[in-house]
């Protein structure tokens, strides 16, 4: 009954918008940008039906992206991971053995209290029906933030940022909230490559227009 009770209130109480923070009546479970956005928001994300990420990198995504990982806002997570499941089913369904987002390192995650990419992956792994794997991929402590390093830097960092333990399944699809030079996700496949792993997909929430080159 309580369960009920809960489950009735989150879809008809008011939700705040990823975008705008504006208040909004939620619809029934949804995988579009109104499972997110308010009607002004949700309009303006644009898709990238040939991208390794989902969205393009800007706008009121990029404002929820932001809120999600530094304004405290982990309940945007899992709706902003709804977004993902149409490309992760028309992509991968039938094709992975487990989910497996990009992990935090300890240090920030205790600072954050949440990995936002572990928030994303949860629908997508419930949606493909497969496991969601938390904690087989490892990630050391950095000092300085991925973003804030430039392309040689994240390079020379190499296979001292990921580990791998125990024995994960054949076939892994990688989650991360954002995509900018792709090195993390490169970094974080060869990792899972050198535990025989036979293959690794990536899928990002948001990234650039355009793919970036190999590095």
């Amino acid at each position: 009954m309580i369960k009920a009770a809960h489950h009735l209130f989150r879809h008809l109480a008011p939700m705040k918008c990823g975008g705008c923070d504006s208040a909004f009546m939620p619809k029934s479970d949804r995988r579009d940008a109104g499972a997110a956005f308010c009607p002004a928001c949700a309009p303006l994300l644009d898709k990238l039906p040939f991208s390794s990420s989902c969205f393009a990198y800007g706008g009121p995504l990029a404002e929820a992206i932001q809120s999600l990982k530094y304004r405290n806002r982990p309940e945007l997570g899992h709706r902003l991971g709804c977004l993902m499941i149409e490309t992760a089913l028309s992509r991968f369904a039938g094709q992975i053995d487990a989910v497996a987002p990009i992990p935090l390192s300890q240090r920030r995650q205790r600072k954050r209290g949440y990995n936002q990419a572990s928030l994303l992956a949860e629908p997508i792994a419930a949606a493909i029906a497969v496991p969601l794997l938390t904690g087989v991929l490892l990630r050391h402590s950095q000092g300085r933030s991925q973003a804030r390093r430039n392309r040689r830097e994240r390079r020379l960092l190499g296979r001292a940022t990921f580990e791998v333990r125990g024995s994960p399944p054949g076939r892994v699809l990688l989650i991360d909230d954002v995509r900018t030079t792709g090195t993390t996700l490169k970094m974080a496949t060869a990792a899972l490559v050198r535990q025989e792993v036979s293959s690794v997909r990536t899928l990002s929430l948001a990234g650039p227009t355009e793919e970036p080159s190999r590095v």
